[in-house]
């Protein structure tokens, strides 16, 4: 509720996972088993933002292309899969893979 967030200190919001950690036993079952995934997403959004701020560094910028040396099929969008698509796609799916109890 509202009341029991504003008596809550800030420094037990110190983090997502805190954050995440405290509303779900507020909230019951169903909440914990959706904690996981919630930590899975916050994890790989930080991950991805490590990736993104040394992409240029790391030559993560441009068309990917497979193995063979060709360009990657493109996405729903129509458009041509890019380095850092294919990346933070990546790590999304190893997240989301790992994100069961």
């Amino acid at each position: 509720s509202v009341k029991s967030t504003q008596r809550m200190s800030k420094k037990d919001l110190k983090t997502f996972s805190r954050y995440l950690e405290i509303e779900s036993w507020k909230r019951g079952p169903s909440a914990r088993d959706l904690e996981f995934v919630l930590r899975s997403i916050g994890e790989a959004c930080k991950q991805i933002n490590r990736i993104v701020q040394r992409a240029q560094t790391d030559d993560l910028y441009g068309v990917a292309l497979g193995e063979d040396g060709q360009q990657l099929d493109e996405n729903v969008q129509g458009e041509v899969q890019q380095k850092l698509d294919v990346v933070c796609n990546n790590i999304m799916l190893k997240q989301f893979c790992g994100s069961s109890k």
